[in-house]
């Protein structure tokens, strides 16, 4: 075999880098013996022994800009890659003590690779098995090894146990310049090894923590001797010491926990519970828990496939309410926070469980609170409507009746007149009279029916601009007798609506104004088209008294009337804006009402009824 055969390794970097980028290449491959520094050929070798080794200063410089260390770089052993293993291994051994374990630079097919000289020993010890090889590897192990006679004397020590120990070759236990501690061990497993036992110990020496291995073997006179080795075992040590305290810190924690904590299998079953959750579900011991199914602890047997199928969906859940069974049948409300765990051992559920059963009777009780705080202001809410409609109702009352009393009396007047009437003038006019208050009562009756019934609409077609004047023709001597001005203002409309429901409405609002305008005030009636699925709107404006923003809302509601706002004295029953409304929704439109300190407008939207067959 040659050493091309070898395990060989290509680490390079340029011949400038610096101390910095060498430790980030070591950082990055930590496999890595060594670097090569080349610059066509290889200029330097690093390796990690003596790199570890090195105070780092100037890191930011290039290697070669530190004399002493480049000159240490610069000693390294090149062979060919077709060397024989035996040849390199004896040039190996050639080399100074201070560089045996640097790695060797082998040149094979125009490349540049390294070769840890520990893969060349165990190479030469398996396919050339001598002596002076299996010494080689001996010497290179990172292990204490040492071979002693049936006396006890040490035969063969190796590097490292010689830089532990000191050199103890040709010397018994009683000879050897170690503790006394030491030396009752080994003269105590020496006994033991003759015996023909296998003995382990553990040995404290200089701080450090070390597994003594002693195997029996036959020396050359056939006695029984000893082979041994030692384990530097200091970290795993301090590891397990560390391990058992951060056990102990958690054992503490999960048994002293004020919440339950618990580990369940995925099928629903304990795995481990703490005291806290024994308590919370009214068990005596955790074994006594334990051989119970956390799925049947639900008063809602879905709620543990809801709990699963959230933790499969994202691995977690915060705040799981639910409501669960105590040992004694007892129900107790609990919020979880639980994880899924994925490992060898195949799926659990681990987490934590809170009694909130304080919490949801809380907030049933402010729920309850709030429930009769709402009955409460619903009755007041009623209470204030049943007064309202009370008013309303006493209100009603005493229009209708001074309504309806007031044509009966100047009726009854007329009829006393009437009779003792002398000439036929006096005659016609209490006859007129009579007719005039017939009319107004007859009026009164018709609106109050029609606030419960309306008729059926019968649309026609309209044309406005023809058909409002002279509908308001007759308004002109009324505002003109009340120093009043009335435009009327219509586009070129064609609507098809009721004809008689138009009327109404259009007399209402404009009669309405008249009222409520004072003297030198204006109306003013437009028409106009409205987008569609309107066609038109008609606005009715005055000047006056503003209605205030409260009034507005409650002006369409029945026998309801604006106080101190008729500056005509001419009352009325207030159904006139409710009649009109009534009308307006049966002829599927709509009305609104804008007033400010300068005008009072109603506006009125209205379909083509034949759009809406």
């Amino acid at each position: 075999m040659t050493l091309a055969t070898l395990p060989l390794q290509v680490h390079h970097l340029p011949v400038a880098a610096t101390l910095r980028e060498i430790a980030r290449y070591f950082r990055e491959y930590p496999l890595a013996t060594g670097i090569l520094l080349l610059e066509q050929a290889p200029q330097a070798l690093v390796s990690r022994r003596r790199f570890d080794q090195w105070q780092h200063k100037g890191r930011d410089r290039p290697l070669r800009e530190h004399p002493h260390l480049w000159q240490q770089t610069r000693q390294f052993l090149t062979l060919l890659g077709d060397l024989p293993l035996a040849e390199a291994h004896r040039l190996v051994l050639q080399r100074p003590e201070d560089e045996a374990r640097e790695p060797l630079v082998v040149h094979h097919n125009h490349q540049w690779t390294l070769l840890d000289p520990w893969d060349l020993l165990l190479a030469q010890a398996r396919y050339d098995p001598h002596q002076a090889q299996l010494t080689a590897l001996v010497e290179n192990l990172p292990i204490e090894f040492w071979v002693r006679d049936s006396q006890g004397r040490c035969l063969m020590q190796n590097q490292t146990s010689i830089e532990q120990w000191g050199n103890l070759i040709g010397t018994t236990p009683t000879e050897a310049d170690i503790p006394p501690e030491v030396r009752a061990q080994w003269q105590q497993n020496n006994q033991r090894a003759q015996a023909g036992e296998v003995v382990q110990t553990e040995v404290q020496h200089n701080g450090r923590t070390y597994h003594k291995l002693v195997v029996p073997v036959l020396d050359k006179t056939g006695a029984w001797g000893s082979l041994g080795v030692n384990f530097d075992i200091t970290s795993h040590r301090h590891l397990e010491t560390a391990l058992q305290a951060a056990e102990a810190r958690y054992r503490s924690f999960f048994e002293n926990a004020v919440e339950g904590i618990f580990q369940v299998r995925a099928q629903g079953y304990y795995l481990s519970v703490n005291p806290a959750l024994v308590r919370l579900l009214g068990y005596d011991q955790p074994a006594e828990l334990l051989t119970t199914s956390r799925a049947q602890g639900y008063v809602d047997p879905d709620r543990w496939s809801q709990l699963v199928a959230v933790l499969t969906s994202q691995g977690w859940v915060q705040q799981f309410e639910s409501e669960v069974y105590r040992k004694d049948g007892g129900r107790i409300w609990v919020s979880e926070n639980v994880r899924a765990v994925h490992d060898e051992q195949g799926t659990r559920y681990e987490g934590t469980m809170t009694d909130i059963t304080g919490v949801k009777q809380a907030q049933a009780l402010r729920l309850q609170h709030l429930e009769q705080q709402l009955i409460l202001e619903r009755a007041a809410v009623q209470m204030r409507e049943l007064q309202k409609l009370n008013q309303l109702k006493d209100d009603f009352l005493s229009t209708v009746s001074h309504e309806l009393r007031t044509p009966i009396t100047n009726i009854k007047m007329a009829i006393y007149l009437l009779k003792d009437a002398t000439t036929p003038e006096q005659r016609q006019r209490y006859l007129q009279v009579l007719e005039v208050e017939c009319e107004r009562e007859i009026q009164l009756i018709q609106d109050l029916l029609a606030l419960q019934d309306l008729e059926p609409s019968f649309p026609t077609p309209i044309s406005l601009a023809q058909w409002v004047p002279e509908l308001l023709q007759p308004f002109a001597a009324r505002t003109q007798q009340q120093q009043q001005t009335l435009q009327v203002t219509v586009e070129p409309v064609f609507l098809v609506s009721d004809r008689n429901s138009l009327a109404h409405i259009l007399v209402e609002l404009v009669n309405n104004a008249c009222k409520y305008t004072p003297p030198g005030g204006a109306i003013q009636v437009q028409a106009q088209p409205a987008p569609y699925p309107a066609a038109v709107q008609i606005q009715v404006s005055n000047t006056g008294p503003e209605i205030p923003p409260e009034e507005c809302e409650r002006i369409f509601e029945k026998f309801y009337r604006i106080p101190s706002s008729d500056p005509w004295k001419q009352g009325g029953m207030g159904l006139g804006l409710a009649l009109v409304q009534k009308r307006v929704l049966q002829l599927k439109g709509q009305i609104t009402v804008a007033s400010n300190p300068q005008q009072t407008t109603f506006a009125v939207t209205l379909p083509s009824l034949n759009d809406h067959t």
